[in-house]
């Protein structure tokens, strides 16, 4: 059975196929040429001199840009000096009580809900084992094991440091 080609593949076949390959050194000739030119303008680019804006220069909040990055860290700054505090012992459940505060004043955040420790231990208790909840030895563990990844990392960073 003989299969009917298309049109289309006919073209393919008897006209574009042989074209190609009788011209194939001319058609390499045009595309190194064009990558040439093409390559030359490329390497004629320049950055930006005047970098565009998210918001215009008269947008009030155009003015915290300088405040932002010199008060935020960005990727190539230097952050061996950033000075960080661990809180421990917030109350998961309500850890800032907002009730009676006032948003828009950033100076009146709330009163901190600290964790009670001493539910964790029984006092009471005349088991010698007392004071041992799974939970209170999990946050015992876990911190001793931040304190010795502190410490490691402070001593790689600081050798002559201990």
């Amino acid at each position: 059975a003989e299969t009917k080609l298309s049109k289309g593949e006919l073209f393919f076949q008897n006209k574009f196929a042989p074209l190609v390959l009788k011209a194939k050194i001319p058609f390499v000739l045009v595309f190194l040429g064009l990558y040439g030119v093409f390559g030359y303008y490329a390497f004629q680019l320049e950055p930006d001199p005047d970098p565009p804006t998210v918001l215009p220069a008269e947008d009030p909040f155009g003015g915290f840009e300088s405040q932002l990055s010199s008060h935020f860290i960005g990727d190539d700054a230097d952050q061996s000096n950033v000075k960080m505090q661990l809180v421990f012992g917030l109350d998961k459940d309500r850890p800032i009580d907002r009730t009676g505060t006032d948003y828009s004043d950033p100076f009146d955040k709330g009163t901190v809900g600290w964790y009670n420790l001493s539910k964790l231990l029984d006092f009471n208790s005349t088991d010698p084992k007392r004071g041992l909840n799974p939970e209170l030895i999990n946050f015992q563990l876990f911190l001793e094991g931040l304190c010795d990844d502190l410490q490691a990392e402070q001593q790689a960073n600081s050798p002559l440091i201990d």
